[in-house]
Formats: structure tokens, sequence, C-alpha cells
């Protein structure tokens, strides 16, 4: 019992301050650079972001289990999301837009807008046309987009 009673007075480990993970404002809001594992000793990590007050910011990744990116999003003002998913090789699967509303009982995350599909080596394939999270439309082939997906950096955990 002593030693449980000493092991919860030692000093946390790693750092200290606003530049740590997982932490929680005043109201007790997730805020700042934050990591979720898929196991207990913290090895396999699931997700990393940054939360301000307790909503997501700016670049988030999500890991299959294996290690492997499964897919990220870019959180922008207003709700709004760009999302992409991605093939186990690194590169996209799919992107588009995504809307994440929240209110103090409900969240609700859709897709909406043009989504781009692509191969295993890039090339576009098609396209999936959404609103407010239901697939409204879909076709075959490249569409008059000019730009390429950047594949995944899978050494950026």
């Amino acid at each position: 019992m002593l030693a449980a009673a000493l092991a919860a007075c030692q000093a946390p480990r790693g750092p200290v301050g606003f530049w740590s993970r997982n932490r929680l404002d005043a109201q007790q809001e997730r805020h700042g650079p934050w990591r979720a594992y898929f196991d207990s000793a913290a090895t396999k990590l699931a997700s990393r972001g940054h939360y301000r007050h307790g909503r997501p910011r700016g670049h988030w990744r999500y890991y299959a289990y294996q290690g492997q990116l499964d897919h990220d999003d870019r959180y922008r003002s207003g709700g709004l999301m760009l999302v992409r998913h991605f093939h186990a090789n690194g590169q996209v699967a799919r992107q588009g837009q995504a809307h994440l509303e929240s209110d103090s009982a409900v969240v609700q995350y859709y897709w909406f807008g043009r989504w781009l599909l692509y191969d295993t080596i890039g090339r576009e394939i098609g396209w999936e046309l959404y609103d407010k999270g239901y697939r409204m439309a879909q076709g075959k082939g490249a569409t008059n987009v000019s730009h390429k997906p950047r594949s995944s950096r899978q050494g950026s955990k």
C-alpha cells in the first residue's frame, strides 16, 4: 500500500507544460497535442492531432492497428474538413470534404460534395457525389480536376 502511495506522488514522466500531450483545460476539455493508442502500453498509435478547448483542430492522422496510415482529416473553421483515405501502400484511395456539426447534445459528421477515387498507384479512377452523407451519384474515369493527390508520409508518426 505504501508503494502505491509513493508511486502516485512521483512526478509525471515526459514533458510538462503547454507542450505535453493529452492535457485538459480549465473546463476539463481536451486541449493541446493529443495521441490515442490501441493498447494500454501506448505502443500502437491509433490517432494523433491537436485539440483546442475540446474541438479538434488542424491536421489529424488515424492509423490502422497494423501501423499504416488509414486516413487523415484537416479541420477548417465552421466544421469543414478535408478528408483523405489511403490504400495500404500509402497512396490516396479517396479524398473529399466532410462536415462536423456539434452542439451540447448531438454530434453529426457527414461527407458532402464530390469525392475523387484513386487506384493503388495514384491514378484517378472515378468520383462519387455526396449530400449530407448520402451518395447521390457516382461515375468512372478521371474528372477535369487537374491535381494529383499526395501520398501519405508513412514515417511521420
